[in-house]
């Protein structure tokens, strides 16, 4: 089958139709390749074998734009906050991880009136505190 110009135009326009924004980041040495955030969620690496690269190099020759760069700064800003979250969510995690795991000690202090060791009591008290302070609800 043989396309005229025409067809192949609107056959590329109904292929790219799910780019709404298009912003070119440039390469940061040790952070992050040449790359295009696609409806500012998807990040597309530039390599001619991806095929979302080839869809915006397609929308890029049917919709003649000006990419705004991004600033450097921006972009090492931007993967810190990225960074912080994930650690944010570890630690979030863990100290959840560490009260249900010790959750016994309450249990068994409360039903045989057995103590609860001083490091465990000083623990919980920080995972709970850590959590208080990020806005996260402890539920035994």
């Amino acid at each position: 089958m043989i396309l005229t110009p025409e067809e192949l135009e609107i056959m590329n326009r109904n292929e790219c139709d799910d780019i709404q924004t298009l912003e070119y980041l440039p390469e940061v040495q040790g952070v992050s390749p040449e790359s295009y955030r696609v409806n500012g969620k998807m990040y597309v690496p530039v390599d001619t074998q991806n095929p979302d690269y080839i869809k915006i190099i397609k929308f890029l020759e049917l919709n003649p734009v000006i990419l705004q760069e991004k600033q450097i700064s921006e972009v090492v800003a931007e993967k810190e906050q990225f960074e912080n979250s994930v650690q944010l969510l570890k630690d979030v995690s863990s100290n959840q991880q560490f009260l249900n795991e010790t959750d016994f000690y309450v249990i068994r202090k409360y039903e045989e009136n057995i103590d609860i060791p001083t490091d465990i009591i000083t623990r919980r008290a920080e995972a709970k505190e850590f959590l208080r302070s990020n806005n996260i609800t402890y539920t035994v």
